[in-house]
Order: C-alpha cells, then structure tokens, then sequence
C-alpha cells in the first residue's frame, strides 16, 4: 500500500482499514509512505513491483494515469484509493467529494452566509480538491454566492495565511465562511483566527471537508463533512481480493461521508 503522506492521520486510518481486511485473509501489508513526491512515489512502486508483491492499493499523487503505466506494464492487481486517476485505468475507492462538497454549500447558503473562501493547498494537485472545488462553485450558482479562493501550503505560517485571507473584500462581515478542503487546514486555520482573535461565527462561519471526531472538540465546535478513512481501506482491500480471486469489482466504488452540523455557522 502506498500512501501519500503518513504523517496525516488520514493515510494511518486508511492504512488501518486495509490492514484489518488483508491480516483476516492471511495477507501481509507493506506500507510505502510517498511524503507527497511523485519521484518517491513511483520509487516506491519499482520497489514493490520488484519485489513481485499481490498487488497494490494506491493513493495517488498524480492524476495523470499514464504516470502509473508501470503497474499496468507489469500486470500488478492494482486498486486505487481516496484519490482519482484519469482515465480510470483500475478500479477506484472513493468518496463522492463534488456531491457532499456541494451539500455544505447547501447548508452554509440556507444560514445566510454570501461568500465562501475555499481554504486549500494547490487544487489543481488532485482530483479531490478539483471535485470539492467544483462542488462549491456548483452550490454557489444555484445560490448566487461569491467564491475566493485561498491556497496555502501545509506548513505556511499563521500569519501569512492571515495576510491572504485578510486580501478577501470584506472577510469578517458575519457573511462570509471559509472552507477548509481537509483536517490538517482546518486546524491551521483555528489557530490563525485564534491568534489574531477572529470570532467564530459572528465574525466569519468556518467549515471543512474531513472530521475525525476532533472539529467537535474545538471550540466552537465546527460543521464538517465526515469521512470514513478507515471504511475506504477497507473496501478497497476487499475489491482487492476479489481482483486477486479473478472476480469482477466495479469501476468505482463511493463510500458514504455524512454531514455533521455544529455550531461555526
């Protein structure tokens, strides 16, 4: 298994749910950390494709499938994860990220906010963000919403990211919320508005896209999209060894995330 970047708790529970199904069917599960570099990541691959492993559930660092031709070329049983390739070379475990994307738009547009301010790194890195993106802009049509947009790194300091939400006409009017794209932004983003004493949500509603039960521990406690990390490893391990068995598996398996609705809108 390869994943993208260990160090996010996202890629340990996805690891983690792959583990559980692969350990019960006897299997060993080797994991390759890619620390978001395509040229790691495709070492990585040779490495195991040398190594004359099963197969291989990938989360990838590329859209691009043509990049993962190796896999194809060697005849790995492969199975791709969180993430799209395109085109969709191997079956796919994923969330359905432009439809629940869209449904907290929804929701923030029904409070009455007038503006969204996607919080992410550079979007046009993965197909997920891509799909978050364009659930937005979707929500945002039908709502007549204003939509900014703000990319940062991971590790970009509180107050530069300050600096370029403050670049947003009139951010803290009460009618503006920002949109992390993940768990790890949203927690950068806590500590900005703490730091330079930003009021949630009278002065600007703040909502993300992941929630591993800690947005509800903040204070206050933040509306999210909730994934299941560890139900995506799961499944694709699954439709893993239904490939290994020579079974048919769906091109595209969505597994299900929910709203939860707390109190920063």
């Amino acid at each position: 298994m390869v994943v993208a970047d260990i160090e996010n708790i996202f890629s340990s529970l996805l690891f983690k749910g792959a583990d559980q199904v692969l350990a019960a069917a006897d299997y060993s599960i080797m994991l390759m950390n890619a620390n978001n570099s395509a040229t790691l990541e495709r070492r990585q691959l040779e490495r195991l494709i040398k190594l004359r492993v099963n197969g291989v559930i990938l989360q990838p660092s590329l859209m691009n499938a043509d990049t993962y031709q190796l896999l194809a070329d060697a005849q790995v049983p492969t199975i791709i994860v969180d993430r799209k390739v395109t085109p969709a070379k191997w079956p796919q475990v994923v969330t359905d990220n432009q439809g629940y994307s869209k449904l907290l738009v929804d929701y923030a547009a029904r409070q009455g906010f007038q503006q969204v301010v996607v919080l992410s790194e550079a979007i046009n890195a993965n197909s997920a963000r891509l799909e978050r993106l364009a659930g937005v802009q979707a929500a945002a049509k039908e709502h007549d919403l204003t939509v900014h947009q703000v990319e940062i790194t991971h590790d970009e300091p509180t107050g530069s990211i300050y600096a370029k939400l403050a670049q947003v006409p009139d951010w803290l009017n009460g009618r503006t919320v920002i949109y992390a794209f993940k768990g790890t932004l949203l927690t950068r983003l806590m500590e900005t508005l703490a730091e330079f004493n930003v009021q949630i949500p009278k002065e600007v509603g703040v909502m993300a896209f992941d929630d591993w039960d800690w947005a509800k521990l903040m204070s206050p406690q933040i509306t999210t999209i909730q994934q299941d990390p560890q139900q995506l490893g799961q499944v694709a391990a699954k439709n893993l060894l239904a490939l290994l068995d020579h079974q048919e598996v769906p091109a595209t398996t969505l597994v299900d995330s929910q709203i939860m609705v707390r109190k920063s809108l």
